[in-house]
């Protein structure tokens, strides 16, 4: 089996998956018994191309249920953790569409005198190809990506991180609208949303740096959800950051609102 996500690969070790067959079929990474183990191969990680799942099935009857092309997805329980935290696989990036719903469910008895545009894409990891048509398409005056980024472990730089619990992070590099970024800033500020701020020097690795490139430019920006063990299949993050990722989008739109009315 081969890596279409970026999946973090130390973690696939006796790991359970679910391959998406004729229809699903349980199974289990191989894990070589630490018995049986050179003292040189228990000191690194076992490669991709030496692992494979073991389904329990003949050669004959995984033939009829499998085949080559069908996706895997890991097996992992989405849990609730203490301190408003919960725990699970696929939060990078089922996290940022939460907000974005949440956002629009705040919104829906405001008449809003713009067309405000929810795009749930795909392929964010693989050259974000769903964000970049979906811009193309819709061609907006701005836009403003959700993601994740790194929240602050024991085994982290706190300068590299952010913290749960601390709100969202409010995102800056070249490929982001400075105005935008200041605007989200300045909106936290007076509606005591908390926020933290994340400074990246060139692009952001985000759907963000196609946005802004479609057509003939989309001003961009960014706003990332803090969380732990990213591309496991125990993403952790913080419930109220959810919140206030939400909280802050819909205080966004109602600004642009006012904007509108003004002009």
């Amino acid at each position: 089996f081969a890596d279409i996500t970026g999946v973090d690969k130390r973690t696939l070790l006796a790991s359970e998956v679910i391959i998406h067959g004729r229809k699903d079929v349980y199974g289990v990474v191989s894990c070589q018994p630490p018995h049986l183990q050179t003292e040189e191969e228990a000191k690194k990680t076992v490669s991709l191309d030496k692992l494979v799942i073991d389904i329990g099935f003949s050669e004959e009857k995984a033939k009829e249920l499998v085949s080559v092309g069908d996706v895997i997805s890991q097996k992992s329980k989405c849990i609730e953790l203490m301190n408003d935290q919960v725990s699970g696989k696929a939060f990078d990036d089922r996290a940022a569409v939460s907000a974005i719903i949440k956002a629009f469910e705040n919104l829906q008895k405001t008449q809003l005198p713009y067309n405000l545009v929810m795009v749930a894409s795909a392929q964010e990891e693989t050259g974000c190809r769903g964000a970049r048509t979906a811009t193309y398409r819709v061609a907006p005056d701005e836009a403003i990506a959700l993601d994740v980024s790194f929240a602050y472990t024991p085994d982290a730089s706190k300068e590299d991180t952010g913290e749960l619990n601390k709100g969202p992070m409010i995102s800056y590099a070249a490929t982001i609208k400075r105005e935008l970024f200041k605007s989200l800033q300045t909106i936290a500020k007076a509606k005591k949303i908390p926020y933290q701020l994340e400074i990246m020097s060139a692009t952001s690795g985000t759907n963000t740096d196609k946005i802004q490139l479609s057509r003939d430019g989309v001003a961009a920006g960014l706003i990332s959800i803090p969380l732990k063990y990213m591309h496991t299949g125990i993403e952790t993050l913080s419930l109220k950051d959810l919140e206030n990722t939400a909280k802050l989008l819909t205080a966004y739109a109602l600004s642009k609102k006012e904007e509108w009315a003004d002009a």
